[in-house]
């Protein structure tokens, strides 16, 4: 078979003619590449498309083959609940069925509760099931959503490649439902939904009477608004639009990439779990060079990087004061190495934000007596100073706290993590608990106290109050990522977890779902906690003498389902027992650094101005992710964009301002004029900090819009992409013009300068770039970070350009805004 060339081989709603045991005939309009037929020859064509009765589907058989995987959508009614399974969708080996009025699953031999899916179907009710399934390097992917509700992801192992399709009953019309089909769809597996609903399913009430809208009026934005069972459905959806980031949680966000590195004892005993019975004198890379570890991430636009100093096994990567289980007691540079000292100076040297890894879990300490030994919390002073402790007589920061033995333990090799190795950006505690046998209940509060008292602008993750484990461990965000989340808050500061179904509910955040968990009394308090989504560029955690690495396409659309969800993108990237990364690997994150220039580089919105009921408006293309244009909860009109000529455009990209307005979008439509009028081209839920929407195919016009057709309150527009696919890699920016006068944002050319730092926000530069501002202009200052390093033979320069008196940004010299990058290389002439 060849492969699909268009992105749909199927899109019927049954206006054509169906015959008894021949194929359907299309009617204008509609699309079958393939044969579509009945199964059995009991299916009969109604007015509003096919009738089945139990024993009778249709099987449709494409003219090609897409290996990658498909895009399902059936539009169907249920006659009655079914008694046993019922087959909806089956496609590339995957069923989804209904039994009763539950949403199933058949892998494995047999039927599986879909999460989340109990009593989602009614009676007599037209209902819209979309699909997308991808067979991803042995694993089958799959993404659902029953009208206008996001149901979640799955992945599981392999299936049968096979290029059928049945809707209503299995292959040989078993297992049929009892109802009618009203509409059946494919296409490629990149593209999107078109028949879910443009306004979700919302039962909430979210008008606020007068009354409550006074009583509501002294709220203010907050990281935290405090909810009750008595509060009005609109009351609590409205706290929810008052939630906001803090800066540094907003950063964080804005910046969307992350790499995880796991390196340890388990590198060297080809495990993914130890026991805490390893060898540390098995711990002997041979060649280890964590600065080439940093650099690479760092030249394929990672901004923070997370590596692993303890993991469940107990084994530290750093010569802790506290335990012998660390690499003091290896043969690696004879006891005297520090891995966590070299990561972080080669973090310094290029510019890379730090972020450690501390396990809660320890299986060594399991078996030296000390974690889940039943110990009671009794006082306990952190630093505790040990017998020959290096820093006695110095003055140190000290902590009380009530712990137990091990919480004790953990918290002093905390200690010494945070106040040693310079500033750190992210800790990580994991929740798993590895092979250990005991239970200890962690002292959370006391570790997070301790962690905003030393690092301060650290954002604790999977736990933590800052950032929010995704649920899944494969780099797959929900389709609407919320970032305002339900939770039950003891007042501690310690731990805290999603109300209802935790991590794993796939509308979390939802209306619905802050409503119910408010109302039901499960939660106390709204919270603003984005999503991390980690996922492994190998096949494991750890390296493996037999892993292939992801490619970079791969990689490329995880980016577009997290990062372009309003999620992080947290990619993990293992070094091998010598201590590099293997050659594979390298070529797989330069590959996925380079797929993302050629998507993301070239935006053809960017400066132009936007038309707005008639007004003009230039804060939603000029590059700066904190400034933007806001509407009122009532307004929602057209935004306009005329790109001067036709454009082929592959991506659209939104943000809202969160840092000043939150998140409050639910949906959104995107449209295009190529000459002969308006047409949709795609269409999405939440915005948030990032949403990428990758159209089913490019697309070129001159005009283009987009409209919010619902929001929670009032919301805030901070930027429109309309991105082109570049054919090839366009590099990193190696030239960039910046004149602070300009009234447009630019592309860094002469002719078309930026025009303020926060333009630079999301620039890569590279080695050897040059900056260069316009003699006789200030330009417009912004705490932003500038991603870039220099070398003693090719420095970043920074210089001006033109005649006229020296340039300045923010009223001060060039010599004094960038004089903190020389560490990194830059020079100022």
């Amino acid at each position: 078979m060849e492969r699909w060339e268009q992105p749909d081989l199927l899109q019927v709603e049954f206006a054509g003619s169906l015959v008894k045991g021949k194929q359907y005939t299309t009617q204008a309009g509609e699309v079958m590449r393939g044969t579509l037929r009945p199964i059995t020859g009991a299916e009969e064509q109604s007015v509003s498309g096919v009738r089945l009765a139990g024993d009778g589907g249709l099987l449709f058989e494409p003219a090609a083959a897409q290996p990658e995987g498909s895009t399902v959508e059936l539009r169907f009614a249920l006659d009655q609940p079914t008694v046993s399974p019922a087959v909806l969708i089956t496609s590339s080996g995957v069923t989804l069925g209904v039994h009763h009025l539950n949403l199933m699953l058949w892998a494995r031999g047999e039927w599986h509760g879909w999460p989340g899916g109990e009593d989602v179907f009614g009676v007599d009710t037209h209902h819209t099931l979309s699909v997308r399934i991808r067979s991803d390097e042995g694993s089958v992917q799959m993404e659902a959503r029953l009208d206008g509700r996001d149901m979640g992801y799955l992945e599981f192992g392999p299936v049968s490649d096979q290029a059928l399709f049945s809707f209503g009953s299995d292959f040989e019309g078993a297992s049929g439902l009892v109802g009618e089909v009203h509409g059946v769809r494919v296409a490629v597996a990149s593209s999107e939904w078109r028949w879910q609903p443009t306004t979700p399913v919302i039962d909430v009430e979210t008008e606020l009477t007068a009354t409550e809208a006074a009583d509501l009026a002294g709220l203010h934005p907050a990281n935290y608004q405090n909810v009750s069972p008595s509060d009005s459905p609109a009351a609590i959806i409205h706290k929810a639009s008052l939630l906001r980031p803090t800066p540094e949680q907003a950063v964080w966000q804005q910046e969307g990439l992350t790499a995880f590195i796991h390196f340890g004892i388990n590198t060297f005993y080809d495990q993914e779990w130890g026991h805490g019975t390893e060898d540390p004198g098995r711990f002997l890379p041979s060649d280890i060079d964590p600065d080439a570890w940093v650099r690479v991430l760092r030249d394929a636009g990672f901004r923070t990087t997370v590596i692993t100093l303890k993991h469940h096994d107990g084994f530290c990567l750093w010569p802790s004061r506290y335990t012998d289980h660390s690499v003091k007691a290896s043969s690696w540079a004879s006891g005297g190495g520090d891995i966590a000292r070299l990561f972080v100076e080669a973090a310094h040297r290029y510019g890379m934000k730090v972020g450690f890894y501390l396990s809660p879990a320890d299986s060594n300490a399991e078996l030296q007596g000390t974690f889940g030994n039943g110990s009671q919390r009794s006082p306990r002073t952190i630093p505790t100073l040990t017998a020959d402790d290096d820093r006695a007589g110095q003055e140190l920061q000290t902590f009380e706290y009530h712990a137990t033995d091990y919480g004790a333990l953990f918290l002093n090799t905390l200690y010494e993590i945070l106040t040693e190795y310079g500033t750190v950006h992210e800790v990580w505690f994991d929740g798993a608990q590895g092979n250990t046998g005991a239970t200890e209940h962690y002292d959370h509060a006391a570790f997070y106290d301790m962690i905003h008292q030393l690092q301060p602008g650290a954002n604790i993750a999977v736990g933590g109050r800052d950032i929010r484990w995704v649920g899944n461990e494969s780099g797959v965000a929900r389709q609407d990522e919320w970032a305002s989340v339900a939770i039950t808050d003891a007042g501690d500061g310690g731990a805290i977890s999603p109300v209802q179904q935790g991590h794993f509910s796939a509308d979390l955040g939802s209306d619905q779902q802050l409503v119910d968990a408010a109302r039901s009394g499960g939660a106390d308090r709204l919270h603003w906690w984005p999503t991390e989504s980690d996922m492994r560029i190998t096949a494991g955690w750890f390296a493996h003498p037999d892993d292939v690495p992801k490619a970079p396409l791969t990689l490329l659309r995880h980016y577009e389902q997290t990062y372009g969800r309003n999620s992080v993108t947290l990619l993990n990237v293992p070094p091998t027992d010598s201590g590099q990364f293997s050659a594979d690997v390298v070529a797989s994150v330069e590959g996925f650094a380079a797929e993302r220039r050629k998507a993301f580089t070239l935006d053809h919105a960017l400066g132009r101005d936007a038309i707005v009921e008639g007004s003009v408006v230039a804060t939603m293309t000029n590059g700066n992710l904190r400034k933007g244009h806001s509407f009122t909860a009532d307004e929602h009109p057209w935004i306009e964009l005329d790109l001067g000529e036709p454009r082929q455009i592959s991506r659209v990209g939104l943000s809202e301002e969160i840092l000043g307005a939150g998140q409050t979008v639910r949906l959104f439509i995107v449209e295009c004029d190529e000459g002969d009028g308006w047409r949709e081209v795609a269409r999405g839920g939440t915005i948030g900090a990032h949403r990428i929407v990758t159209l089913d195919e490019p697309v070129t016009a001159q005009r283009w819009r987009v409209r919010v057709t619902s929001s929670r309150g009032s919301y805030t527009i901070a930027a429109i992409h309309l991105w082109e696919q570049l054919a090839s890699d366009p590099g990193k920016a190696r030239e960039v013009h910046i004149d602070g006068s300009v009234s447009h944002a630019g592309d860094g050319s002469v002719e078309r300068p930026i025009a303020s730092m926060e333009q630079l926000r999301d620039v890569e530069l590279a080695t050897g770039a040059v900056l260069r501002f316009r003699s006789g202009t200030d330009t417009p200052d912004a705490d932003v970070v500038l991603w870039g390093y220099g070398t003693p033979d090719q420095p970043i320069r920074v210089e001006s350009w033109g005649q006229g008196a020296a340039p300045t940004v923010g009223g001060r010299s060039l010599e004094e805004r960038f004089a903190s990058k020389r560490e990194h290389g830059w020079t100022v002439a």
